[in-house]
């Protein structure tokens, strides 16, 4: 029986890393398929065209961590999500760790030099905000200390725009309207 895996070159390939908060990686997932089903349009035929992709759950990452530093377990978390990374990374192009929380560590997965690049949540968002006005609002959803807090990994947008933390059931109202 053959197993398929991902081998860089020559197709490319996707590293999901969840577990803390494990629908975050089914949620990114599930966006990835859409867009890529979207970007096809007509042409997209089914499962034949879906990107390829390894997703590793690692619940040891998972749990209230906050503040990070303070944590007893920020070693231990870091420990179980860079030997995730380590896993991952001969098999994918590309990965993301699916927790915006979880990025706090990305100066330490930056520091691992490794072939596959990081998509890193922070980096991408912060790129989509030099475009737009500083009067913009732009909504938060996520936790006090994770958006506003001064160590809060969003905190330093809050030099490019107006952060507003939304809670969940909020952000859902303000979709559904």
């Amino acid at each position: 029986m053959r197993t398929a895996s991902c081998h860089r070159p020559p197709t490319p390939c996707l590293g999901i890393i969840t577990g803390s908060c494990a629908e975050a990686g089914i949620d990114l997932w599930q966006k990835i398929l859409a867009a890529n089903r979207s970007r096809m349009g007509p042409a997209y035929r089914g499962d034949i065209d879906a990107p390829m992709v390894h997703v590793i759950s690692v619940p040891r990452i998972g749990g209230n961590y906050r503040p990070l530093e303070a944590d007893d377990n920020y070693e231990k978390v870091w420990s179980s999500l860079k030997q995730a990374i380590l896993d991952l990374a001969p098999h994918v192009s590309v990965f993301v760790v699916a927790c915006t929380t979880l990025h706090e560590y990305a100066d330490r997965i930056e520091a691992l030099r490794l072939t596959p690049q990081f998509l890193s949540y922070v980096e991408v968002v912060e790129r989509f905000l030099v475009g737009i006005s500083p009067e913009s609002i732009v909504g938060v959803i996520g936790p006090q200390w994770t958006a506003m807090d001064d160590c809060g990994i969003y905190s330093p947008w809050q030099q490019v725009c107006q952060l507003e933390l939304q809670s969940v059931q909020r952000s859902q109202e303000l979709f559904l309207q």
